[in-house]
């Protein structure tokens, strides 16, 4: 039997690369700062005999995280090293909302699956399930905005290729949100169901 294979146009380095570049660059955040933002995740989760990775610790600070931004960095950017795989989820979890959710989109969906966020039972900050539903109103403007725009000739065709493959990652990442928010609802107004389940 014949298995049908995705073809990917980026590498798992280069879809992190492409993302925590645009990051910085809509931010405006340091690539030192990021870097120990990296570091501090890595540190705080990893315990010391299972690191594989060296940062820089003690000392002059500001040394330090200037230090450790430029070895992520040059990690991310492929410079003489390696991407190591081992650094792939602290980068995504340094990135703020919406980068790291994008991120984990176009990670997950190479397994031909959807990104869904955990959604956490307990009390929220007001506003929190607000800010939730305006992330899936922005996924479905995103998504249905990218179709209309394929639809200006009135049909789907060949000619779409390079934006009916945008339109599809729109279209995961809007499910995904869906998803989330179906389960967002399920666990707050159900909470007697979660704590039979457990």
């Amino acid at each position: 039997m014949t298995r049908t294979r995705t073809r990917y146009y980026e590498t798992r380095h280069h879809v992190i690369q492409r993302i925590v570049q645009q990051f910085l660059r809509e931010t405006g955040t340091s690539r030192a700062t990021f870097g120990q933002n990296v570091a501090d995740c890595y540190l705080d989760t990893v315990p010391l005999p299972l690191r594989g990775f060296e940062f820089h610790r003690g000392g002059d600070a500001a040394k330090a995280m200037r230090a450790n931004g430029q070895l992520v960095m040059r990690c991310i950017e492929g410079e003489a090293v390696r991407f190591p795989a081992e650094l792939e989820e602290f980068i995504v979890a340094a990135l703020p909302a919406p980068y790291c959710n994008d991120l984990r989109v176009e990670l997950v969906r190479r397994h031909g699956s959807y990104f869904t966020p955990v959604v956490d039972g307990r009390a929220t900050l007001a506003g929190d399930d607000m800010a939730h539903v305006g992330e899936v109103m922005r996924a479905h403007s995103d998504t249905i905005k990218r179709v209309t725009d394929m639809l200006d000739d009135g049909v789907f065709d060949e000619s779409d290729r390079a934006d009916g493959e945008l339109a599809l990652e729109h279209i995961e990442r809007a499910i995904g949100q869906l998803h989330s928010l179906a389960e967002r609802i399920r666990v707050k107004t159900q909470p007697h169901l979660q704590a039979v389940t457990k």
